[in-house]
């Protein structure tokens, strides 16, 4: 394990405390392949992005993240990181901006051999009035809010193991099977054959073409 070289002056390597290193080289050994495509798409904050996800794997809470990181290996292995709320919320804002680069590295998932696409949606209730995609929707509660809708892609391959893949927003007024559309045709999938898992609120006519246009073989469809 190399340590980062930047930074590296703002906090000596030696570790003259007690630090937690199992979790964080088990997770290093296994995440290999999105450190590198972190690198290559997000070159000025991919170190950030990558400890971030390490950390809210072992605990999800962004304010308990810079007590983590201090404690971690990971504070060796990748010097001079801030974790504190006000870095944490400029990073993010900043990650944010990063739309088509999330895009790019998120598609790149998805043409992984899944032969399984699990698409599903989730409709956040708002009471901000600084949320761009906040509008009156109507969900499966019948709640008449402002609301954001969001549709995620989950891809799995033939022994099941499934990964969270695509992710996208939309206003709280789009019904689920536009989004639909708009989604697939965003990612651009192309497996010559995958079956989409979806529930009935997606399924139309148009959503069926969709998909057809985008796969080499068509898989049947069950009601």
């Amino acid at each position: 394990l190399v340590p980062s070289k930047r930074n590296t002056q703002s906090k000596s390597l030696t570790i003259d405390d007690v630090a937690e290193v199992a979790i964080p080289i088990f997770l290093w050994d296994r995440t290999r392949d999105i450190r590198l495509k972190l690198k290559k798409l997000f070159p000025d904050m991919w170190e950030w992005i990558y400890v971030t996800v390490l950390l809210r794997i072992i605990d999800p809470y962004l304010k308990r993240l810079e007590s983590h990181y201090e404690h971690s290996f990971l504070s060796h292995m990748f010097p001079g990181l801030r974790f504190d709320a006000r870095h944490n919320a400029i990073n993010l804002e900043e990650l944010g901006k990063k739309r088509d680069t999330i895009s790019e590295f998120m598609k790149s998932e998805l043409q992984n051999g899944s032969k399984y696409i699990i698409v599903d949606g989730h409709r956040l209730i708002t009471s901000s009035r600084n949320l761009e995609y906040a509008e009156i929707g109507y969900d499966s509660k019948q709640r008449y809010q402002p609301q954001t809708n969001i549709l995620y892609v989950f891809s799995a391959d033939e022994n099941g193991v499934g990964l969270p893949s695509y992710y996208k927003q939309y206003l709280g007024s789009t019904l689920d099977m536009k989004a639909f559309t708009n989604l697939i045709n965003e990612t651009q999938v192309k497996n010559s054959l995958f079956i989409v898992v979806a529930d009935k609120g997606f399924s139309c006519i148009g959503d069926f073409e969709v998909i057809k246009k985008h796969t080499v073989e068509v898989p049947d469809y069950v009601d």
